[in-house]
């Protein structure tokens, strides 16, 4: 790497110049990182794809007390059988232990999850039909605060979803990210969990801890379709995480084209309000996305945005994007500020 990408790299990091969303066991959207990254200008907003949590069942299925005593001869305990009934699926065990007087909200498994919470993570509605028949509760979380609706929700399991919307559960209850069911499903991209809550009324301007909205993990991943749900609901376009951080800023930074339409159509501002906070056109030229810098452009983009001093047309030569240097000199943006990079 030549000095110059390093000059600029240095200089924004510096200044903080980047967002990173990490997602929090794969339920909630944690807050932003501050971090630095070694590499020339961390990336704005960059974060892994989020995935699914490992189903914690499937890591316990031995080691469970309830499993382990299902499958001996040693009498087990009713509620924890009740557990181990619903780690497995079988609905059979949980009615008949049920029927036979089990406190269906009593037992709970190591990590505080009642038998609803654990059927409603492995997408059963069977067993989650059967645990709200007898009166299981659909507010009572985990200890880290993801309830039945919300682990339904992160696997965008809609059958489930209706059940528990059905049997009463909070539609905006939040994890101890302050993540929302509609944020969780949002970032993962299940539209059909989305529409399902956004018709049980669901906050589509609700933000977690961190300031992030629904709309924004859903522009973060280029979830086109979520984020049309979304606007529709009443989602706000330029709602800003801090530093001009809005869902067009995400959407350009990590190049998801048609994301970019669907928030500029929607009334997107194109251009920061303020001087030095990071434009769309800024993002997409630091990371050399020349398609979405040609549509910024011809929808009335600034190219005298500047971060730090930076314009868009400087970023993009420091970063050596030549496809994005070439749309931005054809603007005539006069570039007499970078000729010390």
């Amino acid at each position: 790497m030549d000095n110059k990408r390093w000059l600029l790299a240095g200089a924004l990091a510096a200044a903080g110049v980047y967002l990173v969303l990490s997602k929090k066991n794969g339920i909630g959207v944690s807050s932003a990182s501050a971090e630095p990254d070694p590499t020339p200008l961390p990336p704005l907003g960059a974060a892994s794809a989020p995935v699914p949590a490992p189903n914690p069942a499937v890591a316990r299925e031995k080691a469970s007390p309830a499993v382990a005593a299902a499958s001996s001869d040693a009498p087990a305990a009713p509620t924890a059988t009740l557990i181990g009934a619903a780690e497995h699926d079988a609905v059979g065990v949980a009615r008949a232990l049920l029927n036979g007087g089990v406190a269906v909200d009593e037992a709970r498994d190591r990590d505080g999850a009642t038998a609803l919470c654990i059927a409603a993570q492995r997408g059963c509605p069977e067993m989650v039909k059967l645990l709200l028949e007898f009166g299981a509760s659909p507010e009572i979380s985990r200890r880290d605060g993801a309830g039945p609706l919300l682990m339904a929700a992160q696997g965008g399991l809609a059958p489930v979803i209706e059940l528990l919307l059905s049997g009463g559960a909070p539609v905006d209850q939040r994890g101890d990210s302050g993540a929302t069911p509609l944020l969780v499903a949002s970032a993962l991209g299940h539209e059909g969990a989305v529409a399902l809550l956004l018709e049980a009324g669901a906050d589509a301007r609700a933000e977690d801890d961190a300031g992030a909205t629904a709309l924004w993990v859903a522009c973060q991943e280029g979830a086109v379709g979520v984020a049309a749900r979304l606007i529709a609901a009443g989602a706000d376009v330029n709602a800003d995480m801090g530093a001009g951080a809005t869902p067009l800023v995400i959407a350009s930074q990590r190049g998801h084209l048609e994301a970019c339409r669907v928030l500029i159509g929607a009334g997107a501002e194109v251009n920061s309000g303020d001087a030095e906070e990071i434009s769309p056109l800024f993002a997409a030229a630091h990371q050399g996305h020349a398609d979405v810098v040609a549509l910024l452009l011809a929808s009335g983009a600034s190219t005298w945005t500047r971060v730090l001093g930076f314009t868009p047309l400087a970023v993009a030569r420091a970063m050596e994007h030549t496809a994005c240097v070439a749309l931005l000199q054809d603007r005539e943006c006069d570039d007499r500020e970078c000729e010390d990079l």
